[in-house]
């Protein structure tokens, strides 16, 4: 198996903020700003797996306040998610893709 803290060469922290005084930009920050977050989380990790990196999506594996108190992050931030970026020791197997008939719907369900 492979030993995950020695493969992880960076962590980064998807944050969001609220700390405004226009309540147009807090109504807009609580709307959107999880999806950008999330986003640019999916582009890190594409962008990652290109470069060779390999890394992963985490939402709840280690509690919000935890990491807030740990990294000293204000209260005014939301923690999107941490992405964990290294070189893995082994690339898992990709599984087999799946044929066109088995993803695809044509006007019925």
């Amino acid at each position: 198996m492979t030993n995950i803290s020695k493969s992880i060469t960076l962590l980064v922290f998807i944050l969001s903020t609220s700390m405004t005084s226009s309540q147009d930009v807090i109504e807009y920050t609580n709307r959107y700003s999880i999806k950008d977050g999330t986003l640019a989380a999916g582009y890190l990790i594409l962008a990652a797996r290109a470069l060779g990196y390999g890394t992963v999506f985490c939402t709840d594996s280690i509690p919000e306040e935890l990491t807030k108190k740990v990294f000293n992050i204000p209260d005014h931030f939301t923690r999107i998610c941490i992405t964990p970026v290294g070189v893995p020791d082994e690339w898992p197997e990709s599984p087999p893709k799946k044929s066109l008939e088995e993803l695809v719907v044509h006007e019925t369900f």
